[in-house]
């Protein structure tokens, strides 16, 4: 009669050990956690915490059938080129234009156009009697469209003066349908000197 109280106190005993040891191994994985990384860590915690306790994790594999993509594709109806896979490898020769004295890594700029941006930047010159009396200029964009620019009657365009033109620059990032700014820049080529008779006209 006196054997079964031993069982108990042994039990508990046991329980006590094994709670201090879970909470031990705890202990050990937080610092684990704080000192070297959450992700390399958790991993490590949750195994600890498996074999404590005891318990077997199911374990996934992906679909021999399906690849784990969830769908799967008859023989007849396959693509022969690509067998189901969506995708295939081809080569492709790409020719690119090497200046001699490049650097590794030198972009090769355009030699009208330049980009700020969503923004297209062009220079134009205008001469002194243009800049005064007016201007207008046929200009082909990079896809080969003519764009007429011209100013605005009695309007006087003075010297790195800019001329913005709406919806002519470079596709938004997530945005198709909208395009940035083409900016003109103009410089003025300011004759030596002035006869009397252009004088006069002015």
């Amino acid at each position: 009669m006196m054997e079964a109280p031993l069982v108990v106190v042994e039990a508990a005993e046991a329980e006590d050990k094994e709670e201090e040891r879970m909470l031990s191994t705890l202990s050990r994985s937080l610092w684990r956690i704080f000192t070297m990384g959450h992700q390399r860590s958790f991993r490590n915690l949750a195994m600890c915490c498996a074999q404590s306790a005891r318990l077997q994790s199911p374990s996934q594999h992906p679909c021999n059938e399906c690849k784990g993509t969830g769908e799967t594709i008859s023989d007849k109806d396959r693509c022969p080129q690509c067998k189901g896979e969506k995708v295939m490898q081809e080569k492709k020769v790409l020719e690119v234009h090497v200046e001699k004295g490049m650097q590794n890594g030198q972009k090769k700029e355009h030699p009208k156009f330049k980009r700020k941006g969503d923004d297209l930047f062009i220079e134009h010159t205008l001469t002194l009697t243009e800049a005064l009396c007016g201007f207008q200029f046929v200009l082909t964009h990079l896809d080969n469209r003519q764009l007429l620019i011209k100013s605005q009657p009695g309007k006087v365009v003075k010297p790195d003066q800019f001329k913005a033109i709406n919806d002519e620059g470079m596709l938004l990032y997530q945005r198709p349908f909208m395009r940035g700014k083409l900016y003109v820049h103009f410089t003025v080529d300011f004759p030596d000197s002035l006869t009397p008779e252009q004088c006069k006209n002015l």
